[in-house]
C-alpha cells in the first residue's frame, strides 16, 4: 500500500520530537524512556490518566488499572497535553475541552505508529496484513491499529 507523503502538522510534530530523542524504529518507543528523556515524571495512580505541568515540573499520571498496550497508548494522549494544551480544562468551554481530547487521539495515533516509520517499513495491500503488522511491531491494540491504518488510506 502506498502511503501518502504528505505531512499533516502532527506528523511532523511527531517526527522532529522522536528524532531530537533518537527514535528511529518501533521497539524505541518506550513511555519511561521518552519521559526520562524529556524530563517529565511518570507515575501510576488509581484515580485515572491525567498530565499537569506546574511552572517546569511536568507530569504524567497513568491509571494502574490499564493493560501494556492502554498505558502505552494513553501515555501519549497525556504526553499530548503536555506538548500542545495549556489551562485547565474543565474550566474551558466543550468546544475546546473536545477539540484537545481530538488533537491528543490524533497526536497519540501518530506516536504509537509514526509515519516516517510506516513509509520506511512500508505496509501490506490487505487491510488484516496491516493491521497485524501495526499490532505486532508498534505493540499496540488492534482498536488502534485500525484507528491509525484509517488515517493511512483516507
Amino acid at each position: 500500500m502506498e502511503i501518502e507523503k504528505t505531512r499533516s502538522t502532527i506528523e511532523e510534530h511527531v517526527r522532529d520530537l522522536y528524532h531530537r530523542l533518537e527514535i528511529t524504529e518501533p521497539w524505541q518507543i518506550d513511555r519511561f524512556e521518552i519521559s526520562r528523556k524529556m524530563n517529565i515524571d511518570l507515575h501510576c495512580s488509581d484515580k485515572g490518566s491525567r498530565a499537569f505541568r506546574i511552572g517546569d515540573w511536568e507530569c504524567v499520571i497513568l491509571h494502574r488499572g490499564l493493560s501494556e498496550q492502554e498505558l502505552h497508548a494513553e501515555f501519549f494522549h497525556e504526553l499530548a497535553h503536555i506538548c500542545s494544551h495549556t489551562g485547565v480544562q474543565h474550566r474551558m468551554p466543550k468546544y475546546l475541552y473536545d477539540y484537545q481530547e481530538w488533537r491528543a487521539e490524533a497526536f497519540m495515533l501518530h506516536c504509537l505508529a509514526p509515519t516516517f516509520m510506516l513509509l520506511k517499513d512500508g505496509m501490506p495491500r490487505s487491510e488484516n496484513e496491516a493491521l497485524y503488522l501495526l499490532c505486532e511491531r508498534y505493540n499496540i491494540c488492534e482498536d488502534h491499529a485500525r484507528k491509525r491504518y484509517r488515517m493511512l488510506v483516507s
